[in-house]
């Protein structure tokens, strides 16, 4: 065997060891980071534009709704990151650990940050109760807009086994 060959091998293997490994890849981390400043910048626009509208030039909304656009990349980044890393074929995720781990902890969020939204949000002289609203809110999402990701989350992880099964059925050359 030539040292060609031997090197060929040598990446091979670590290729596929690290593809089956807890190892970190770091291109992943940096679409992360960028995702995440990206998303920062896109809520402090539609905010300002939204909350500011009545003092804001007709140039200012332009801008903030261009610059809201142009982010709108940032979600479908942590959904293929996640997509990744999830639908990997090395990696088992046995349904105890999709309820026990990653469902649970999108429902606890989901829970607390309901609970945090409807008593900042709840008046007491609209006639309905706290615990109304409070389910009013987790089964409908109606006034916490913003955790429509938890919601789409908890989608993509009940959807998981399917996704896994299609993936573990095509063929590398399917997947190319």
């Amino acid at each position: 065997m030539s040292s060609i060959d031997t090197v060929k091998n040598t990446d091979n293997k670590n290729a596929e060891e690290l593809r089956g490994s807890k190892e970190r890849v770091s291109q992943f981390s940096y679409i992360k980071t960028a995702a995440c400043f990206a998303i920062v910048l896109l809520h402090c626009y539609n905010s300002a534009r939204v909350y500011h509208a009545e003092t804001l030039t007709d140039g200012q909304v332009t801008t903030a709704f261009a610059v809201c656009a142009s982010l709108m990349w940032a979600v479908p980044c942590f959904l293929m990151v996640t997509g990744a890393l999830l639908l990997d074929r090395n990696r088992e995720i046995p349904l105890k650990k999709l309820f026990g781990k990653y469902i649970a902890r999108m429902l606890i969020a989901l829970v607390v940050f309901t609970a945090i939204f409807t008593v900042i949000r709840h008046d007491a002289s609209a006639g309905t109760s706290l615990a109304s609203e409070f389910a009013e809110g987790l089964l409908f999402n109606h006034c916490m807009a913003y955790l429509w990701y938890l919601y789409m989350m908890l989608a993509v992880y009940l959807l998981m086994p399917l996704m896994k099964a299609i993936v573990k059925r095509l063929t590398d050359r399917q997947l190319a």
